[in-house]
């Protein structure tokens, strides 16, 4: 029930089945959060819905590809590197939090490893595709903290007005 033919007649995963019951999972722990409407919901969607990706991607029969590495995944990468980016803006010292980044990265590198690992090892590819789980969780765990840190930054400062020099 969950696989379909390809064009060769082979039966291969049907991934978009994964894809839309993430989707509606997203749509679902957005909605009925506790936070809800918050100004970061659609970072928040985005994020779940790249870190998604990354992982589904690694499942799918057919893919686009350069070498071994896959281009939808490069795709959800740039798309979460760009999220923590814009998150990491932070009001008092405009600095980054380099420990979330240097974290992505390497989290990332791992991911483009286990990737190889799959294309060019003979290991188990269920062992392989559950560190995949695990890492695109982590990812996902890097930039969501980054996420709630900006709305918990944008409550504090939503009542934030400063009072020009000279008034009262």
């Amino acid at each position: 029930p969950l696989s379909m033919p390809d064009g060769f007649g082979d039966w291969v995963l049907s991934v978009f089945l994964f894809e839309a019951v993430w989707a509606a999972v997203i749509f679902l722990y957005i909605r009925f959060r506790g936070h809800y409407p918050s100004s970061v919901d659609g970072m928040l969607a985005l994020t779940l819905l790249f870190a998604g990706q990354v992982f589904f991607e690694s499942i799918r029969a057919e893919a686009l590809r350069i070498g071994f590495i896959r281009v939808e995944q490069v795709l959800s990468a740039i798309g979460l590197f760009a999220i923590l980016m814009y998150c990491q803006h932070v009001h008092e010292s405009h600095t980054l939090n380099m420990e979330r980044v240097i974290a992505f990265f390497v989290i990332t590198l791992l991911l483009i490893g286990a990737e190889f690992a799959l294309d060019r090892t003979d290991w188990p590819d269920v062992f392989i595709r559950l560190g995949m789980m695990g890492l695109s969780a982590l990812l996902a765990s890097v930039v969501l903290h980054a996420v709630f840190v900006r709305e918990d930054q944008f409550k504090t400062y939503a009542g934030y007005c400063p009072v020009p020099e000279g008034a009262a």
